[in-house]
C-alpha cells in the first residue's frame, strides 16, 4: 500500500504538469488512504 502510494503522491507533486490539479490530485489521494487506512483498522478492532 505504502509503496503505491508513495508512487502516486510523486506523480502528483506539485511541479509535475499543471500544479493545481497535481494538488487536487494529492488531495484525493490523500483522502482516499485516510478513508481505507481508516476502514482497515475498524477492521482489525471489530469496531462497527
Amino acid at each position: 500500500m505504502s509503496v503505491t502510494y508513495d508512487a502516486r503522491d510523486g506523480d502528483a507533486a506539485p511541479g509535475h504538469g499543471d500544479g493545481l490539479a497535481a494538488f487536487h490530485r494529492g488531495k484525493d489521494l490523500c483522502g482516499a488512504v485516510s478513508e481505507l487506512a481508516g476502514s482497515h483498522l475498524h477492521a482489525l478492532h471489530g469496531a462497527p
